[in-house]
């Protein structure tokens, strides 16, 4: 039997770790001109690099939902803060006695369970967000704002301080290709 994730849904979303003000002096930008492209820049972006690298960086409430577990399931969007409820066929289960939890902020819950899992959880890491994530979403929003337009340019290559490579070293080992 294969285990199978097929919902997850977010919800209570926390304030991003960035502001306006980190970003405009990462850039030493000085005019409100264009204040409100970059807000909008800094959600866009810190959205993007939780994708690439399957994480959660603002503090939110996750809801994971598989058809059948059997052994072990990893929670998506680590950072995991805390585990709120674990059911299965609309009974709470509980923890040590129908389950149990693995790992500390990459969460793991492993059980068998035939009729579903469900798990609601916190995860993120809000105000504890390290420096090279906050100035990873600093240079996307840097790199996006200068580069506005679809241009291809040939025979380009990332440099090492790119905020891509940064996002991917926070991607849980088991979502590598």
């Amino acid at each position: 039997m294969k285990t199978l994730l097929y919902d997850v849904t977010f919800s209570n979303e926390g304030s991003e770790v960035v502001d306006l003000a980190y970003v405009k002096s990462f850039s030493s930008i000085t005019t409100t001109t264009h204040d409100t492209l970059l807000t909008n820049l800094i959600k866009s972006c810190r959205a993007e690099i939780e994708k690439i690298a399957g994480i959660s960086i603002i503090e939110r409430t996750i809801i994971a939902e598989w058809y059948s577990v059997n052994q072990e399931v990893k929670l998506p969007y680590p950072r995991i803060n805390s585990i709120v409820d674990v059911s299965s066929d609309g009974i709470t289960l509980i923890e040590d006695t129908d389950f149990k939890v693995k790992g500390t902020d990459k969460k793991s819950i492993i059980g068998t369970f035939s009729n579903g899992l469900i798990v609601e959880y916190t995860a993120g890491y809000g105000a504890d967000c390290p420096e090279d994530l906050k100035l990873c979403i600093a240079k996307c929003v840097l790199e996006t704002f200068e580069n506005r337009t679809s241009i291809s340019v040939q025979n380009t290559y990332l440099l090492p301080n790119n905020w891509r490579s940064t996002a991917i070293n926070y991607r849980p080992t088991w979502l590598m290709f």
